[in-house]
């Protein structure tokens, strides 16, 4: 199972500035991804949301069903009066 890592923007500049970018330049590119990690750690499903997402689905299927069932009863129904067999 993956684990999640945490963004050290000041190893990133540190090393930004170790391959020769500007000092600047390099918090900035850190700071950036930094906001850009924080940012999509927030758009994460919990797993309360994943647990609420499969009771929808659930609760979905089984109204399918239900609707399904009597559809096709509402279907024979009418067949049945069709052709005088109710």
């Amino acid at each position: 199972m993956p684990t999640a890592t945490t963004f050290d923007p000041l190893k990133a500049a540190r090393d930004l500035e170790a391959a020769g970018v500007d000092r600047r330049q390099a918090e900035a590119h850190a700071e950036a991804l930094r906001a850009a990690a924080v940012a999509d750690r927030d758009q994460l499903a919990t797993k309360d949301d994943i647990r609420a997402l499969k009771a929808d689905i659930a609760a979905s299927r089984t109204e399918n069903r239900l609707a399904l069932g009597f559809l096709g009863a509402m279907v024979l129904a009418m067949a049945a009066r069709m052709f005088g067999l109710a």
